[in-house]
């Protein structure tokens, strides 16, 4: 006899809906007919410090987000930082590292494994059912000079290249925005806002957008008005997707969730893991250890079972500067930081925004995601500009006389 079990869940997704086709900067998808080919495997070091920072974050944050729904993207924010981490240098590199939960792996090897990983996510299923998208780009200001190494580093292990604009032209700013909202299917449609200030001189960007079809979707007849009960005990009617179906059960030793996950495409290389506390929310996000994920994806195992999910869709956007420095990356934030490998200019990373969206419906899942490094300079170059009612003097640097003095208060030529 099949065993019924119905599990409303209304967060989360601690599964990494992370793909990739890398496209150019100002050329969308530019390079999606050149996937790479797939690497056999993945440094385990690399995925649980990715899978860490994210776990890291998520506890920093929800205290913070005071009851809302929010989604980060764990790789889309390691990507962006572990691509920006090879032009960092001394304490600065060192923080960024261990902020990532990849201070035991040298730069060598976290750009080999996100080389690695991206391969392996761009290829995610053999039909049309999932797509993954990854892209990685560097925009910078004309006139800003970048070493050829780091630069080297960003198109090698990253497919990123690098676009100089006239960031004083508004048009850069819809430029921009433009290859974002393209790169994640208008999921997401800006990341930065005009005008662009005077002593931001580079944003170095990583998209992620990923597209699931259910291995086995929803009958949308079978989708009712039900009831989801909020962690005040306020009930609020949803849309709840229903239906008798194979799916992969983790039976928690302590029964401290209900947790289950369902497949996307032919493959089922990719699903969705819904976790659902017996008890407090916050408690249980709090107790989380990559460990736990890794026993949890270990001891899945198929059933058939009656589940329910909410329709949900909804956007997060923030900055990660604050939650980035109370995870010990101070220094690149400062005038101290040390970004000798990027450029010979001063730099600091001002920072870090990130976008999500997440949209789960009867046939399946998008999500999509945005990171954007904003680099500065430490120390801008002084700046006069006559752009309101002045006086001249011309005079003889030798005996100090003044042969003509006048007021401007309005230029013309005459």
């Amino acid at each position: 006899m099949k065993k019924i079990i119905a599990i409303a869940v209304g967060l989360s997704m601690m599964t990494l809906l992370f793909t990739g086709c890398a496209g150019n900067p100002g050329q969308p998808g530019a390079q999606a007919a050149q996937l790479p080919e797939p690497a056999a495997s993945v440094d385990p070091a690399l995925i649980d410090g990715v899978n860490a920072m994210g776990i890291d974050m998520l506890k920093r944050l929800y205290t913070d987000m005071d009851g809302e729904n929010f989604m980060i993207s764990p790789a889309s924010i390691s990507l962006a930082l572990s691509m920006t981490a090879n032009g960092a240098d001394g304490e600065t590199l060192s923080e960024m590292q261990s902020a990532l939960n990849l201070g035991d792996l040298d730069m060598a090897d976290v750009n080999g494994g996100q080389k690695d990983l991206m391969s392996i996510l761009l290829n995610p299923d053999n039909s049309e059912k999932v797509k993954v998208e990854i892209a990685n780009a560097l925009w910078a200001r004309e006139g800003l000079s970048l070493k050829e190494a780091f630069l080297e580093a960003c198109r090698e292990y990253y497919r990123a290249e690098t676009q100089y604009l006239d960031f004083d032209d508004p048009g850069s700013v819809d430029v921009i925005n433009t290859w974002v909202n393209d790169e994640t299917h208008g999921m997401i449609p800006t990341i930065i806002d005009e005008p662009i200030e005077a002593d931001t001189v580079l944003y170095l960007m990583n998209t992620l957008f990923f597209d699931g079809k259910w291995t086995e979707p929803f009958d949308p007849e079978k989708t009712y008005e039900g009831t989801f009960r909020k962690a005040d005990g306020a009930a609020v009617p949803v849309q709840m997707m229903s239906g008798e179906q194979d799916v992969m059960v983790y039976h928690d030793p302590d029964g401290d969730a209900d947790i289950f996950s369902k497949a996307f495409g032919d493959n089922e290389r990719l699903e969705m893991l819904f976790i659902r506390p017996q008890g407090g929310l916050n408690a249980y996000i709090q107790g989380l250890t990559v460990e736990t994920l890794n026993r949890m994806a270990a001891g899945l195992a198929p059933e058939s079972l009656q589940i329910g999910i909410p329709r949900f869709s909804y956007d997060t956007g923030m900055s990660l500067k604050d939650v980035l420095k109370s995870m010990g990356m101070e220094r690149a934030f400062t005038g101290a930081a040390e970004f000798g490998p990027m450029s010979d200019r001063d730099l600091y990373i001002d920072d870090v925004m990130h976008k999500t969206r997440i949209e789960v419906k009867e046939e399946g899942a998008k999500a999509a995601a945005v990171t954007s490094v904003e680099m500065k300079l430490t120390a801008m170059p002084m700046s006069l500009i006559l752009d309101s009612p002045f006086l001249y003097l011309i005079r003889d640097r030798q005996t100090g006389a003044v042969l003509f003095v006048g007021v401007v208060e309005e230029p013309v030529e005459e």
